[in-house]
């Protein structure tokens, strides 16, 4: 599986140091992440759509607080 992050990676790299992950399982990993695709710093949680006008009123009375 490739590494989705810049922070994952390193992330991963600290496990095997710290002798909670084995070497092998670091190195799948970065054989299957393509070297020519630049990582990003950090991937944040997807967020999901609103689907209707009612959805989005709740969610503005949420965060002002009416």
């Amino acid at each position: 599986m490739p590494f989705k992050s810049q922070a994952q990676r390193a992330k991963f790299h600290s496990l095997v140091a710290e002798g909670k992950m084995k070497q092998s399982t670091l190195d799948e990993w970065e054989s299957a992440t393509p070297k020519h695709k630049k990582l990003p710093e950090r991937v944040g949680p997807k967020k999901s759509p609103i689907r209707s006008l009612a959805e989005l009123r709740a969610i503005a009375k949420q965060k002002l607080g009416r």
